[in-house]
């Protein structure tokens, strides 16, 4: 646990969180982990990649482990799922399938971390969508998670996802407090963010249908 502590250069110690990514094979987990660590989503990442990402004054150290489809609800994803403090589940809005088949993984890491943060992410938007939106919804609302929208050649909507995701894991960016004390989880509906909406450090929350929390770990 990190001492509390109120200078800037205790806001700037960096703090870890290890990020699963999950999904069947093709919905293209990996091009959005390279997106977000390259700038690029064409970049070949391995399956364990960190990078730096800034939430409030504190700077977030973020280990992603690529899992690989075909372990989608393997022992070893299993395993994974009691060490990370959050797990990002992919699906392509042009496959059905892979959504339907993100239910059972969500349920298995759940039993192995009950409590750990999790986001929902539909990738492929800028493609046509065969996925529905309300189905996607909800299974975000069955399990209690944030669901986004993005497209991985978009980084703001890539960054947008992993943003939400680390504020369920951190509510209001306080590090101290997320990792002294674990928070209630909250239900509800889906709120579609406006378009351009900016939050409180200029970012466009883009793709973001509704962030559920605070969740903890």
């Amino acid at each position: 646990t990190l001492p509390t502590c109120a200078s800037r250069a205790c806001d700037r110690m960096p703090v870890e969180a290890k990020i699963m990514v999950m999904g069947c094979p093709g919905v293209g987990k990996s091009s959005l982990i390279a997106q977000l660590v390259t700038g690029d989503p064409d970049t070949n990442c391995s399956a364990q990649t960190q990078t730096t990402f800034t939430l409030g004054t504190k700077q977030i150290s973020l280990k992603l482990l690529d899992i690989a489809g075909k372990d989608l609800l393997s022992v070893k994803a299993k395993t994974y799922g009691r060490t990370v403090q959050g797990v990002v589940f992919v699906y392509d809005v042009t496959q059905e399938k892979t959504l339907k088949q993100l239910s059972q993984a969500i349920g298995m890491v759940r039993s192995a971390n009950a409590k750990v943060p999790m986001a929902l992410v539909g990738n492929k938007n800028d493609l046509r969508r065969r996925v529905r939106q309300s189905d996607a919804e909800q299974m975000a609302s069955l399990h209690g998670i944030p669901l986004f929208d993005v497209s991985a050649t978009d980084i703001m909507a890539v960054k947008g996802a992993f943003k939400g995701l680390l504020e369920e894991i951190y509510p209001d960016g306080n590090v101290e407090a997320a990792q002294a004390k674990p928070a209630a989880r909250h239900r509800g509906g889906y709120d579609e963010a406006p378009d351009g909406d900016e939050d409180e450090d200029g970012d466009d929350d883009v793709g973001r249908v509704r962030v559920l929390g605070p969740l903890n770990w």
